[in-house]
């Protein structure tokens, strides 16, 4: 009976990832949309993810322990250094627990909930500090009624979390305590569960995706009410005691500002009065199709007589590099390269996304195991016809990560410009290009960085601390402005004169 219901899961998953593609195909003829093999793996992928995440519920208590030993099996055979960021001593005590924690997973009928192993293996992922190593299992909540959402929803900004929601006369307000507990402290369970190389991010992370994070920890359950301590810009504190939510209530909250900046609008807009411009950018995406949209900008911008530029990656988690490249040629005509350094791990299932997408493995293929090490010199790019020379300011913010994180230390390493805001979300020296893999019981999916990256000119901290701005955005400037990031830049830090703009794109 297990073997006909293990053929009829497989033969149903065939057919829903077969069914996707081809509602896919459709689609795209009809908008006329050519993605790439990258694109479709990604997505077939998370087909195939959501519908095993449906159909996984339980497992034995013996195969949820093989599955948590598979974990760091697969970590360790696909990743170039996993006590990378942490440490050889505490990635093996970190091992060891996790290991114990797995064998002690509470039983529902004599089985484990995929919920309770996935919570597990979200902190064992994180504790490695590196963003891209994380487990990506989801689920939608199971109990509507069940009260277990705060009365207000959070924002992330520098690391401090806020308030993000109408209502009480909160919206704003900084959230310093839940029940008398620093609010950190409250949320280490939630925290201690984000993959993330900065504090900042790990909390922006949760922030992204709060009902979820409610839900699974069950950090409220038990309880009736909530005593949120929250502080104003004057600084003085106050205590509200408010009653919990259940989901559908928590949903009708909302969100009323970001921690991501100044995220929104046209990708140019021209201010000709200032001689200014704001380039919106939240995704490193290659094409060709894009590559001539980016230099229609900068064209826009010569035609325009733009003399100082704001490149907006404040909401950009990355992509591709090799169009923040792109970009960066239209920026400067010295050499420069992204990576002084990388560093890859050769896997099996690194070959095959290779192969599939089209590329060569044969010269590597008998050296799986090993960490390749090379080294990469600054490399002059022909300066395009539509070359901006003009001074150029970056604003970046903690949910600048992966692509645009090395495009920000590009910028940086080079001394292209000023950069403004918050300190990024990734990290210059980092591991990356992540392999999605699965767990056999569980059907957990997760993946694992292959490579390590080294920023053009590597500092002390680089591993552990995200791009600085030259120029912060601080609480009180923001609120001078109303918290609008664009009119703080421009008015509050450009002292520029007006606002007055036209969207060109």
């Amino acid at each position: 009976m297990k073997v006909l219901k293990s053929l009829l899961r497989i033969t149903g998953l065939l057919a829903a990832v077969l069914l996707f593609l081809a509602a896919s195909a459709a689609v795209f003829v009809y908008f006329k949309v050519r993605p790439s093999r990258l694109q479709l793996l990604m997505w077939s992928g998370l087909a195939a993810a959501h519908y095993n995440m449906a159909y996984h519920r339980t497992v034995s208590p013996a195969e949820a322990v093989e599955d948590t030993r598979r974990f760091f099996s697969d970590l360790e055979r696909v990743h170039p250094e996993p006590s990378g960021n942490i440490g050889p001593a505490a990635y093996a005590a970190l091992k060891e627990n996790i290991l114990k924690e797995a064998q002690l997973l509470p039983l529902k009928a004599g089985e484990v909930q995929v919920s309770d192993l996935a919570y597990l293996l979200y902190k064992a992922a994180a504790a490695l500090k590196d963003g891209h190593t994380s487990v990506q299992w989801r689920r939608s909540p199971e109990d509507l009624q069940k009260k277990v959402y705060p009365p207000v929803t959070l924002d992330c900004v520098n690391g401090e979390f806020f308030v993000a929601s109408h209502g009480h006369n909160l919206n704003g307000r900084r959230l310093a305590a839940i029940n008398s507990v620093p609010v950190r402290v409250f949320l280490k369970p939630i925290l201690e569960r984000q993959s993330a190389e900065t504090a900042n991010y790990a909390c922006l992370r949760f922030t992204g995706n709060e009902a979820f994070w409610w839900d699974l920890s069950g950090l409220l359950s038990g309880l009736n009410e909530l005593t949120l301590t929250t502080e104003g810009p004057d600084g003085k504190r106050e205590n509200l005691r408010l009653p919990l939510l259940d989901y559908d209530g928590f949903r009708r909250l909302g969100k009323t500002s970001s921690g991501s900046g100044a995220a929104g609008g046209a990708a140019l807009t021209l201010y000709p009065q200032e001689k200014t411009a704001w380039f919106h950018y939240p995704s490193f995406q290659y094409s060709e199709a894009e590559r001539t949209r980016i230099s229609g900008i900068f064209s826009a911008l010569r035609k325009a007589g733009i003399e100082e530029l704001v490149i907006d990656i404040a909401d950009n988690g990355g992509g591709d590099t090799r169009i923040g490249d792109f970009i960066l040629t239209h920026l400067t005509d010295k050499p420069f390269v992204n990576f002084s350094r990388g560093r890859w791990k050769i896997s099996k299932e690194g070959l095959r996304i290779l192969w599939w997408l089209g590329l060569k493995t044969s010269h590597v293929e008998s050296r799986v195991g090993e960490v390749l090490d090379s080294t990469h010199t600054a490399v002059s790019h022909p300066r395009p016809a539509d070359y901006f020379g003009g001074k150029t300011y970056l604003l970046v913010s903690g949910t600048t990560f992966s692509s645009a994180t090395d495009f920000a230390a590009v910028f940086r390493d080079y001394g292209l410009g000023k950069i403004i805001g918050w300190e990024t979300g990734g990290v210059p020296v980092c591991f990356g290009e992540s392999i999605p893999l699965t767990l056999p019981h569980s059907r957990i999916p997760f993946s694992v960085s292959d490579k390590q990256f080294f920023g053009p000119k590597p500092r002390p901290g680089d591993n552990i601390r995200g791009i600085m701005p030259d120029i912060p955005l601080t609480a009180a400037l923001l609120k001078k402005y109303r918290g609008d990031t664009r009119r703080a830049v421009l008015l509050g830090i450009l002292k520029k004169r007006s606002m007055d703009s036209v969207a060109v794109k």
